[in-house]
């Protein structure tokens, strides 16, 4: 199942950040570039739990994740919603020692890439994304 095009997110959940705005711009100016294809894509900021709920209720996973997405292509360009977590996004910069914005980033490459039909299934695939990413990453700076 899943949700109509452009998520219906109530307001309480949606968390306002200063980053979004410029790192949205950058990073789908990179793809838009690089592949000419991207129509409309919507990112959104919210909480674990929020997330946890979308993943629950429309891929029937139990547990968190830092990025969803939801493919809403009806023509030609990618279309869809990316449903980022802030808080993995914070854990995760963390973890590996970057700065908020660069994971960021990341992350919404990774959900642009899940847009352009990768997927992250198996670890050979998981590797396979990951080298998009940090090429397109790289493109950015």
């Amino acid at each position: 199942m899943k949700p109509p095009a452009s998520v219906a997110v109530p307001p309480a959940v949606v968390t306002a950040t200063s980053t979004l705005p410029a790192a949205c711009a950058g990073v789908v100016a990179v793809i838009c570039v690089a592949l000419s294809t991207v129509n409309e894509v919507a990112f959104v900021l919210l909480s674990d739990d929020a997330l946890l709920e979308f993943n629950r209720r429309y891929l029937h996973h139990d547990d968190y994740t830092d990025v969803i997405t939801f493919d809403g292509q009806t023509g030609t360009g990618v279309s869809g919603d990316v449903l980022m977590s802030h808080d993995r996004i914070r854990e995760n910069a963390k973890a590996f020692g970057v700065s908020t914005q660069h994971e960021l980033r990341r992350v919404m490459v990774h959900g642009l890439l899940h847009l352009l039909g990768h997927s992250d299934k198996s670890k050979a695939k998981r590797d396979a994304m990951r080298v998009l990413e940090d090429k397109y990453l790289a493109r950015y700076r």
